[in-house]
């Protein structure tokens, strides 16, 4: 049910560990003295044809 999968992730984000670690995770947030690193695998990548490599 989607309602019920909703209510479990406004529970989880309620935790505001858990909400730091969502903000860090889908939105690349990070502190002041911290650095990003984004780590692409080869075959996730797509070629220019739109198929996977």
């Amino acid at each position: 049910n989607e309602i019920e999968k909703d209510k479990k992730i406004i529970k989880k984000l309620s935790d505001s560990s858990e909400l730091v670690k969502f903000a860090r995770e889908q939105y690349y947030l990070k502190k002041k003295n911290e650095e990003i690193y984004l780590i692409e695998y080869e075959d996730s990548i797509k070629n220019k044809k739109g198929e996977k490599k």
